[in-house]
C-alpha cells in the first residue's frame, strides 16, 4: 500500500488516541472508543479516518486543537475534527444544522456515519429518541448529497472552460459557515463578561501575552475569510478576483506587523463595497454578483 500524508496522519492519530484513553478504563472511554473503531471500518478514505481519530483525540478534557497542531497534524485536518464535535450546550438539532452548512463533505459524510453506527448499535443511554436521531441523519445526509450536486455542476464540460470563480450557492454556503460561527463569538463574550451563575465578574485579570498574540493572530485570520467572501461577492463578471485575493493572504508577509496587515485588510474590504455601491448605483444584483 502506497503511504500518503493522510494514511500516516490516520495512524498517527490512532496510535496518540490509544495512547491518551489507555488509562481512562471507564465504561463510556472504552464504549467511546468501540464506537470510533466501527465507524473508522465503514468510511472510505483515510483523510476521513484520521479526522475521526483526531476528533476522538479532541473529546479528552486535556487534548485541544491547538495541542494537536504542535504534535503537527494539519490544521485542516484538525479544523475539520473540531467541526466534527458538537459544541457544549449544543443540541443534536443545532449539531445538525450547524454541520449542514459547513460545505465539507468530509465532515457530513462522517456525522451520517457515526449517527448510523448510533441508531444500529441502539440509542438508549444517548439523549433524544430514535426517531430525532433518524431525523438529524436525514438533514445531513439531504446536505451532503446536495453538497456532491453542487460539485459535480460547478466542474467543467470535457474539454470547455469553466469561471473558476465561486459560484454563487457555494458563496451562500460559504457565508453562512460565517454566520454559524458567530455563535461561538457571542458565547466567548457572554463568558468574558460573566461568570459561571451568569453574574458580572468582579475581579479581571490581563490577558498574557501569549493571549494577545492569539488574540490578534485570530481577528487577522477572520479578516482573511471576510475580505475573501466581500471580494467574491462584489466580483464582475469579467474579473478575475484570484489576484486580489491573493493579496489579502499575503498581507502578513515576513516582518510586517499583523495590525498594519489587518489595516491593509480593512481597506480592501472597505475599497470594495465602496466601488461595489457605486458600480450599481442602488439597482439590485443578482446572485450575489454586480452586473
Amino acid at each position: 500500500m502506497q503511504t500518503t500524508p493522510d494514511l500516516v496522519a490516520a495512524a498517527r492519530a490512532e496510535l496518540f488516541a490509544r495512547l491518551i484513553y489507555n488509562d481512562e478504563g471507564d465504561e463510556d472511554a472504552r464504549r467511546a472508543l468501540e464506537h470510533i473503531e466501527r465507524v473508522v471500518q465503514v468510511v472510505g478514505t483515510h483523510r476521513q479516518q484520521a479526522i475521526l481519530w483526531l476528533r476522538h483525540l479532541l473529546n479528552h478534557e486535556k487534548v485541544d486543537p491547538h495541542v494537536l497542531v504542535a504534535f503537527g497534524f494539519d490544521s485542516r485536518l484538525v479544523d475539520r475534527a473540531d467541526t466534527l464535535r458538537m459544541c457544549p450546550r449544543e443540541s443534536l438539532r443545532d449539531y445538525a444544522k450547524r454541520l449542514a452548512v459547513c460545505q465539507d463533505s468530509d465532515v457530513l459524510s462522517l456525522a451520517v456515519a457515526a449517527l448510523d453506527d448510533r441508531i444500529s448499535q441502539g440509542i438508549d443511554d444517548q439523549p433524544g429518541t430514535v426517531a430525532g436521531y433518524e431525523e438529524v441523519r436525514r438533514i445531513l445526509k439531504r446536505a451532503a448529497d446536495a453538497l456532491a450536486k453542487r460539485r459535480l455542476a460547478e466542474q467543467p464540460s470535457a474539454g470547455g472552460a469553466t469561471d473558476d470563480r465561486p459560484t454563487a450557492p457555494a458563496l451562500r454556503g460559504a457565508l453562512m459557515a460565517l454566520v454559524e460561527h458567530t455563535e461561538g463569538v457571542q458565547d466567548a463574550m457572554m463568558r468574558m463578561t460573566t461568570d459561571p451563575r451568569n453574574a458580572p465578574w468582579k475581579i479581571r485579570e490581563r490577558l498574557s501575552f501569549a493571549d494577545l498574540d492569539l488574540l490578534v493572530m485570530s481577528i487577522h485570520d477572520l479578516m482573511q475569510v471576510v475580505g475573501a467572501l466581500v471580494i467574491d461577492m462584489t466580483a464582475r463578471k469579467t474579473e478575475d478576483t484570484s489576484e486580489a485575493k491573493g493579496a489579502l493572504f499575503d498581507a502578513a508577509k515576513k516582518g510586517v506587523p499583523l495590525s498594519q496587515a489587518m489595516e491593509t485588510i480593512a481597506r480592501t474590504i472597505a475599497r470594495r463595497l465602496r466601488d461595489s455601491s457605486e458600480a450599481y448605483g442602488g439597482e439590485g444584483h443578482e446572485e450575489g454578483k454586480i452586473h
